[in-house]
């Protein structure tokens, strides 16, 4: 079936078993586990316990993959430790290292500005560590009020394997054959009238949402004489920065799928959550590759370890054993070969 190892398939399923606990604490199972395992914390920060079931050995033991690649979306900030509860944009270590006493049972949106969606930043520089400061202004504050909720960011096998469907997606941007520009007009025509000519240039770089996008993204807006896609593209590329042309591949791309899930899904999401979800899934396809890449060199650096059998020297005989068990039938068995120099 194409498994490279068995041990980390097994643990991908389990996960799933691990990220449900996760999500629906209110199940009957997931009450019944907190009740027993994690009554005062999330599956993140349980512990095994004394005489844990086999169940709950099994599940527990993807918890440092759920640990390593969940992370906590803050919307209202309600419902979110401040402490132990992975919400910074850090793949490192994504929890608050700061210790202040008052951060004990604090929630996020205590350090938001009553009545704002902003950060309050003097509350911030007093309570917190300089390197915490930084990553939480890094925390856009969606207008959307709606509940916290978890989302998974490092599916190493998704991610390693993203970079050709969305350069595809570029590549017919830029000379215009979208195979879905006939649907451009439907899509911008949720937010405003429905214009007699849509272009690909008008949804992803002059509507006024994507507009939006734009500005809160490294490219910014500047001042283009392009008239469509493909010059304005051009432009970008002569400014001579990669990380600004895989910015704007990745927001234009970012851009084009809020566009389906609010045209399909019925979905809306603001200029900030695009741009968080551009960067979020550049930075996790990087980080894919470059350790798939690392895994490879090791792969062709290391010699051939298995072992071979050898003949004996002349007038020796060398005895190979093995034994199984089988314990459908309560059963053991044993075997020797005694081969010489010619094998026999």
């Amino acid at each position: 079936m194409g498994f490279r190892s068995w041990h980390e398939y097994n643990l991908s399923l389990l996960g799933k078993q691990g990220w449900r606990l996760l999500l629906y604490q209110d199940s009957l199972v997931g009450r019944m586990y907190k009740a027993r395992y994690f009554p005062k914390c999330s599956f993140l920060e349980a512990e095994l316990g004394g005489n844990p079931s086999f169940i709950w050995r099994c599940v527990f033991a993807s918890q440092k993959l759920l640990r390593d690649g969940d992370r906590r979306r803050i919307r209202s900030g309600s419902a979110t430790e401040v402490l132990n509860t992975p919400w910074l944009l850090s793949e490192a270590s994504p929890c608050v290292v700061s210790n202040h006493p008052t951060l004990v049972n604090c929630k996020v949106s205590q350090l938001m500005k009553p009545d704002s969606r902003q950060w309050d930043l003097e509350l911030i520089e007093d309570l917190f560590e300089s390197r915490d400061v930084e990553l939480i202004k890094q925390v856009s504050l969606s207008v959307n009020l709606g509940s916290d909720s978890w989302f998974r960011t490092r599916i190493q096998l998704v991610f390693s394997q993203s970079k050709a469907p969305i350069l595809t997606y570029s590549w017919s941007m830029v000379v215009g054959t979208h195979p879905w520009s006939r649907m451009l007009g439907r899509c911008c025509g949720r937010l405003k009238p429905l214009l007699r000519e849509e272009s690909i240039f008008h949804v992803l770089v002059q509507c006024s949402f994507a507009h939006s996008c734009w500005l809160r993204s490294a490219l910014g807006v500047g001042h283009s004489v392009a008239t469509n896609f493909f010059d304005w593209f051009m432009e970008v590329l002569t400014v001579g920065n990669m990380g600004l042309v895989e910015e704007a591949i990745m927001v234009g791309w970012a851009i084009w799928k809020a566009r389906n899930d609010m045209l399909w899904n019925g979905k809306s999401c603001s200029a900030a959550d695009v741009v968080w979800m551009a960067r979020t899934t550049l930075r996790q396809w990087t980080s894919a590759q470059s350790k798939r890449l690392d895994s490879v060199s090791l792969a062709s650096n290391r010699t051939n370890t298995r072992e071979h059998w050898s003949k004996p020297a002349a007038g020796q005989l060398k005895i190979n054993v093995d034994g199984a068990v089988f314990e459908d039938t309560n059963e053991v068995g044993t075997g020797f070969v005694a081969p010489g120099c010619d094998g026999y």
